[in-house]
Order: structure tokens, then sequence, then C-alpha cells
């Protein structure tokens, strides 16, 4: 851990399902890249809860605290995101 910080903007309009190998996928990169906060827009509701569950089980299986934020719009998620930035920053 180098003490930086990333933040995750994710689309998800055109998203059909998560196939359980992009599961595992997602597992494994958050494991080695830890993320401040995610910010999530589009998708279905369908979508959106398989995403959910996901991104709960990997909070959970690696106690992680990232905020997870859940947009309809790409411009609601982007200032969420410039949010927890802003947050976040180092004094």
């Amino acid at each position: 851990d180098h003490g930086g910080r990333a933040f995750l903007l994710a689309d998800i309009t055109r998203l059909a399902g998560l196939q359980p190998d992009v599961r595992r996928q997602m597992a494994t990169w958050n494991r080695e890249h830890r993320l401040s906060a995610t910010a999530v827009f589009g998708g279905s509701f369908t979508v959106r809860t398989i995403v959910t569950l996901v991104l709960k089980a990997i909070r959970f299986r690696d106690r992680d605290a990232m905020e997870v934020y859940f947009a309809k719009e790409e411009h609601e998620a982007r200032r969420w995101l410039a949010a927890r930035r802003a947050k976040q920053a180092p004094p």
C-alpha cells in the first residue's frame, strides 16, 4: 500500500450481466488495487442488483470500506465522485 487513492466511474448502461469469470476477475483486481470510492451509472434494475451483490461480497471478503454510489445519469455519478475526492483529499 503506497497510500494512493483511486476512484472508479463505471458505466453499466450496456451491461447485460456478470459471468462468474468476470466476477472472479473483479475480486482478484480489487485485492491488488484499492479503490477509495466507486460511482456506477446506468444499467437496468437487474444489472444494478447483480453489481451491488458482487461489490458487497468483495467488500465483505476483503473487509473493504470502499464507498459505492449508484446513479441514473453520468453527471450525478461524476458529481458524487468529485465530492468524495474532495472529502478524502489530504490536508
